[in-house]
């Protein structure tokens, strides 16, 4: 097929595609997707947030904050979808470790456990969640050249696997991903 040919079957396509569309022979959910702002939380104290996760029952919202060596706890408004601030979880207080340079958050698919990567401290932590509340407990924390644990430094993500049988880091600076297994 020359090129002239090709791109002239293209056009005819889209141009069948996109009738179908017009007249309702193809539904589409994102046609008709749109966003509505609802409101911003300056409130709550936080400098530089980083990364939001949504508890998987949607009742809390997570926030990582770079320069604030935290993690906030928003409980959220279920027929507006407003958030009221619950806590902020910080590096240094209460026992908490690891969350200095806070710049990623993610919640395990069961919801019991919420992990934030600490990019300066070239960690990542673990805590542990009420799920009634959305409060957090310090549970644990791997860093880099400590326990075992190599190939940390700059840890900048963290995600879980869709089954949260494994946790993973990237690390800006080693250039690595790093997998964690969880026995939850």
């Amino acid at each position: 097929m020359r090129t002239r040919d090709f791109v002239l079957t293209m056009l005819l396509s889209a141009c069948a595609l996109f009738s179908a569309f017009a007249s309702g022979g193809v539904s589409s959910s994102a046609a008709s997707l749109s966003l509505t702002f609802v409101e911003a939380h300056f409130d709550i104290g936080l400098v530089s947030a980083t990364s939001v996760a949504v508890s998987p029952d949607g009742n809390h919202v997570y926030v990582a904050s770079y320069y604030n060596h935290a993690v906030a706890v928003l409980s959220v408004d279920e027929e507006t979808g407003k958030l009221t601030f619950v806590e902020m979880q910080q590096d240094d207080r209460d026992g908490v470790d690891g969350l200095s340079g806070a710049s990623s958050v993610a919640i395990s698919p069961d919801g019991n456990h919420v992990y934030v990567a600490g990019k300066i401290d070239d960690a990542v932590v673990v805590f542990s969640r009420n799920s009634v509340t959305g409060a957090l407990t310090f549970v644990e924390m791997q860093q880099d050249n400590a326990g075992g644990v190599f190939d940390l430094d700059g840890a900048t993500s963290v995600v879980l696997s869709s089954g949260g049988e494994h946790v993973y880091v990237a690390s800006e600076y080693d250039n690595a991903v790093l997998i964690f297994s969880r026995n939850a």
